[in-house]
């Protein structure tokens, strides 16, 4: 396997796309058009990144770039990366807290990456143990607003989309650089009523689960974690209540198309330490 610097390569170019801010229900609090750039410099050893935000026009189309002033303009070049960043073959990445603690703030930010497609979610709480808004980031190597082209997937059709059977490969990687593993997955998901029932199979094990379905989440109440479903196909998985001496884990989900999904999973061990990084593929099957 490539190295976490060569599989962030895979992020480089210029991204156009929106960074919103949703609220714990799924609604829209603001959304900016933006571009992302992100150039290797000294033959890749060196990476060179700016973020441009800007004011959306009064019928909330992308503004053109040649006469829009940004309203947030950051520019930052890095030759390493901090210890809580990894990133996989993909281009996925994960950055975020190393460790989870009282009267800290806590959280991190996962990028799923299909070319000429990316998103990005950050699910952050508070120094209080709440839960910030999230921010969801959806961008394009393409100069278009949204993604991907054409009719959105709204969380309403992500939840129909959701039931059948999808066969997955897994990659998981470690902050401490010990070796990667891989392995295979069935995952089985059935909607009944109100409720979204999944069984979980790899290696020796299948692990039951069932949510209910509220508004745009899903709410698995015996594991603790909430689904929240985000439009293009997107979902954010996080804890509904952020307990210490508990496992834990952060996911970003993305459906790239009816058959394709990919899961990005950020997990913690019961003393709150990043324990690894798990990218998940999937194909429907049934």
């Amino acid at each position: 396997m490539r190295s976490t610097w060569d599989c962030l390569l895979e992020n480089v170019g210029e991204w156009y796309g929106s960074f919103a801010t949703v609220d714990d229900q799924g609604q829209l609090l603001s959304d900016r058009p933006s571009i992302t750039s992100i150039t290797p410099l000294e033959g890749g050893k060196t990476v060179y990144q700016r973020v441009r935000q800007f004011a959306p026009t009064a019928d909330g189309q992308f503004p053109e770039i040649e006469t829009a002033a940004p309203v947030q303009d950051l520019e930052l070049t890095y030759s390493n990366l901090g210890r809580g960043f990894l990133a996989l073959e993909t281009g996925a990445f994960s950055q975020g807290s190393m460790q989870l603690g009282p009267f800290s703030e806590f959280g991190a930010e996962l990028g799923l990456v299909a070319r000429p497609l990316r998103v990005r979610v950050v699910i952050r709480y508070d120094k209080a143990a709440q839960l910030m808004p999230l921010s969801l980031i959806r961008e394009t190597l393409n100069p278009m607003p949204t993604l991907p082209p054409g009719e959105p997937l709204t969380p309403e059709a992500l939840l129909t989309a959701l039931p059948g059977v999808w066969q997955g490969q897994w990659v998981t990687v470690y902050p401490d650089f010990q070796p990667a593993q891989t392995g295979m997955s069935h995952l089985e998901v059935r909607r009944s009523g109100d409720r979204l029932v999944q069984t979980l199979k790899f290696g020796n094990q299948a692990i039951g689960s069932d949510a209910a379905i509220v508004g745009n989440r899903l709410e698995f109440r015996a594991g603790n974690s909430t689904v929240l479903l985000l439009p293009n196909g997107i979902s954010a998985t996080f804890p509904t209540q952020l307990n210490y001496r508990q496992p834990l884990f952060l996911e970003a989900g993305w459906l790239i198309n009816p058959n394709l999904r990919q899961r990005l999973i950020r997990s913690y061990d019961a003393q709150g330490a990043w324990a690894s990084l798990t990218l998940v593929t999937e194909e429907r099957v049934a």
